[in-house]
């Protein structure tokens, strides 16, 4: 459970402003997004088992004491207004039931909230509208219920609250799909992916001519829930005109053809893909060259190393790289030396961080803010468990059974036949490197120094 407040104020000249915070750039779980302060429940709360606590004092405790920590702020229980209960969709694994509070302030009250600087960046107190006009133009990230909410208090505070808890979602329904931009659509597709992740986003680009990238379904009524959106686009005036691909990966394309027989479109993909696919694609996309269809501008970044022909969807207006499996919401991204390559891999993520993309939207788990400092997180962690595999071989021959045990000794030992492919890839750019060899299949060993 976690718990949210609203701070409003009315100000003289009439304004309604709202407290708007910024979340780091390094935090896991809505990095860098503009949100209201609040937080996950802490046991000295209370009990969660809220039909013991008819009243939410509980959810109340937790609103008073992270809004006090996350910007200074003392509020009394009592004034808290419960505006709705959120709960996390199921793409993003973790369940989270959220409570919204809404405090209405008076006169100067408030104007001593200052973040701390570590899990929140900055504060502000601005209109609805000006935050939602920033969302309009792509300048911030916003999470549903944020959104909503904003939208809601647009209509002023009188009434807020009865206005607020008319959505189902604001009574714990769900969202199934989420804006994350005001031309592309997060829309989570259940599929048979790599756990902890359940999921795979089509991203659903444009406002009146549409693309669907990475439509993944294999199971009918999860194709027929996306259907059902681009079906009310279309209806709303709207038409599809491509199915886009970022790689050729079972849980990222079975859906491809469904789309492109119904709709009468192509498929587009890299030339490098096509080996992957069974069915056919009819149009082949190049690095750098800009998607014919649609009326949302997309460039095609040929990213290799997770897979041949990976491409990453880039929106330059409003800086966010649509990235297919080069990053990870949920879990972490694999590279099998078989198809991909370690080397190519971190080039690619050199390439789209030396954009300084403001959002990736990955595949797997949510829309990531702090786009930059996640491409070198994990930069940084490959070079890093580079080093300890570097470190793990000895001049004696060792097989990757024990290289893993020695080189992911911080990993709970059922996901290494995993981390053991991944092994193989890093030893393959160590041997290119000319740092290991592999004196027999599966046996590896530090490549001996030369004597100068």
């Amino acid at each position: 459970m976690a718990a949210t407040v609203l701070l409003c104020r009315a100000r003289p000249n009439g304004r309604v402003e709202v407290l708007v915070v910024v979340r780091s750039p390094n935090t896991q779980f809505m990095s860098g997004f503009h949100a209201f302060p609040g937080g996950r429940h802490d046991p000295a709360d209370g009990p969660l088992d809220e039909t013991l606590d008819p009243t939410l004092s509980t959810a109340r405790r937790t609103a008073v004491r992270e809004t006090h920590e996350e910007v200074g702020l003392s509020l009394d229980p009592a004034r808290l207004v419960h505006v709705g209960v959120w709960r996390t969709p199921d793409y993003l694994v973790t369940p989270i039931r959220t409570h919204f509070f809404l405090v209405h302030l008076e006169g100067d009250e408030g104007d001593a909230a200052q973040v701390d600087g570590h899990e929140l960046v900055s504060s502000a107190w601005r209109t609805a509208e000006e935050i939602l006009a920033d969302w309009d133009a792509g300048r911030c990230l916003l999470a549903p219920p944020t959104r909503f909410l904003l939208r809601t208090l647009t209509q002023g505070l009188e009434g807020f609250a009865e206005r607020a808890l008319l959505a189902p979602e604001s009574r714990g329904v769900a969202p199934h799909f989420a804006p994350i931009r005001p031309d592309i659509t997060l829309f989570p597709l259940r599929t048979p992916t790599l756990p902890p992740a359940t999921h795979t986003n089509a991203y659903v680009v444009g406002r009146q001519r549409l693309v669907v990238v990475d439509p993944a379904a294999i199971d009918p009524a999860e194709q027929s829930l996306l259907v059902a959106h681009l079906e009310a686009r279309c209806a709303a005036g709207a038409r599809v005109q491509a199915v886009l691909l970022t790689h050729a990966h079972a849980d990222h394309v079975a859906t491809a053809p469904v789309l492109a027989a119904r709709y009468g479109v192509p498929v587009l993909c890299h030339a490098d893909a096509l080996p992957g696919l069974r069915f056919a694609a009819q149009g082949i996309l190049c690095d750098l060259d800009t998607v014919p269809f649609g009326d949302t501008p997309l460039q095609a970044l040929h990213t290799p190393g997770h897979a041949p022909g990976h491409i990453v969807y880039w929106h330059a207006e409003s800086r966010t790289a649509i990235c297919g499996d080069l990053v990870a919401g949920v879990g972490t991204i694999l590279v099998d030396p078989d198809e991909g390559s370690m080397r190519l891999y971190l080039e690619s993520l050199a390439r789209v961080r030396d954009l300084r993309p403001a959002a990736l939207l990955p595949a797997h788990g949510g829309a990531i803010g702090g786009a930059v400092e996640k491409l070198a997180q994990y930069i940084a962690h490959r070079l890093w468990r580079e080093t300890k595999i570097a470190d793990a071989l000895t001049a004696a021959p060792q097989s990757l059974d024990a290289l893993v045990a020695r080189a992911y000794d911080d990993t709970p030992p059922h996901i290494w036949p995993i981390a053991r492919q991944s092994l193989r890839a890093h030893l393959h750019k160590l041997r290119d490197d000319a740092r290991a060899i592999e004196t027999a299949p599966g046996e590896w060993a530090a490549r001996p120094v030369a004597n100068v």
